[in-house]
């Protein structure tokens, strides 16, 4: 592996005494997609807010293009690093533009206001994630999906569309959580293509192993707070890993349409 964009070295992380991480190390090269799988309270979402700087760690530090994360401001994060969490509540009637616009919050100069850089910005975060024809709606009026693809919008804003800027990481906290199937690969297909067309860095929890296996290059288990094991999708979901790390019997197949994916088929009890 070449030197990481961003990486984790031996993380430890403990809420109210309770040990949640355990001396995890994870690199993640750029331009790479990988998802984070793993049970519920498994540490997943800690994870994600630790490599964004958002809680530090109790021992161990983050390293950003080998420097470590804490010598950076937060302003210097956020143009660098975008965390796309589970749930947004916002409590004002903000219209879908002006969300993206709080994306440019770490580029916009107190007193000054958007500048014509931040509104082409926005336009190119609109059309990338096709949410233009929404720009005038009200963010909490939208779809699950639409919320979702507004979310991405505002992420990619912040780090990814300036020109000159470095080469930047999105981190998603399951990112088709409460959405329908379609709205799920909808939003799959829109980070996966930003991945690939745009050379965007990607890690997103997930939890569901079989979208996991068919949209990311490569995936990390979590389990007892450490990363167990990473790989390709065939690698890691092994019926015994599967089995071992989630508590529940199940079949481990093909794919019928996609050879390097796994399709995981959970099994009843009684068989």
């Amino acid at each position: 592996m070449s030197d990481p964009l961003l990486s984790a070295h031996q993380i430890e992380f403990a809420y109210n005494g309770r040990m949640v991480l355990r001396g995890v190390d994870l690199a993640l090269e750029r331009g790479g997609l990988v998802a984070l799988l793993g049970p519920n309270g498994s540490g997943k979402t800690t994870l994600l807010k630790i490599l964004n700087g958002i809680l530090s760690p109790r021992a161990g530090h983050v390293a950003l293009d080998g420097d470590n994360l804490a010598a950076f401001s937060r302003r210097a994060i956020a143009r660098r690093i975008a965390l796309v969490p589970q749930e947004v509540n916002v409590p004002f009637a903000f219209t879908v533009r002006e969300m993206v616009l709080l994306g440019r919050t770490p580029h916009i100069r107190p007193l000054f206001g958007e500048s014509a850089r931040d509104r082409a910005a926005i336009d190119r975060a609109l059309a990338l994630t096709e949410t233009r024809a929404l720009a005038a709606r009200v963010f909490g009026e939208l779809s699950g999906g639409e919320r979702q693809r507004v979310m991405v919008a505002m992420a990619l804003a912040q780090v990814l569309l300036d020109p000159g800027l470095k080469p930047a990481v999105l981190l998603l906290d399951e990112p088709t959580v409460h959405l329908d199937i379609n709205h799920q690969i909808e939003v799959l297909e829109l980070i996966r293509k930003l991945n690939r067309e745009r050379g965007l860095t990607v890690l997103a929890t997930m939890h569901d192993l079989n979208l996991a296996a068919l949209y990311f290059d490569r995936l990390m288990l979590l389990s007892d707070g450490r990363i167990i094991t990473e790989g390709t999708p065939r690698a890691v979901l092994s019926k015994e890993r599967v089995q071992g790390v989630f508590g529940t019997d199940v079949l481990v197949a093909d794919h019928p349409t996609r050879a390097h994916a796994p399709h995981i088929v959970l099994l009843p009890p009684n068989g």
